[in-house]
């Protein structure tokens, strides 16, 4: 498993951990509805497990904050679990743990 899940109600929104640009939008076999954004500095988030994407574009510059989709159970390898937003954070092309990113 190389992200978080964080639960939330079906249809939450999910919006962009920091500003980029929306370089996919895929119905991933195993990951379901997915987005991916890169940010400066070689940082890229995945956003998957989502119900839409219709929020963004491929290509369209994204801001800090802004809806990228609503949470759903789209994810194969997950699908007995809770709804949920999978979240994947990369350096680099390396994937990093989320968590010590995240400021409570």
């Amino acid at each position: 498993h190389t992200g978080i899940d964080i639960k939330a109600d079906k249809t939450t929104v999910v919006k962009a951990a920091e500003a980029g640009k929306v370089t996919a939008i895929k119905n991933d076999p195993r990951y379901g509805t997915t987005v991916i954004i890169e940010h400066a500095n070689g940082y890229e988030t995945r956003y998957a497990n989502l119900l839409t994407a219709e929020f963004v574009t491929v290509g369209e510059e994204v801001s800090k904050g802004q809806t990228v989709g609503t949470v759903g159970n789209t994810a194969t390898f997950e699908i007995l679990d809770d709804y949920h937003l999978h979240f994947e954070l990369l350096k680099d092309g390396e994937y990093q743990d989320p968590i010590i990113f995240i400021a409570y």
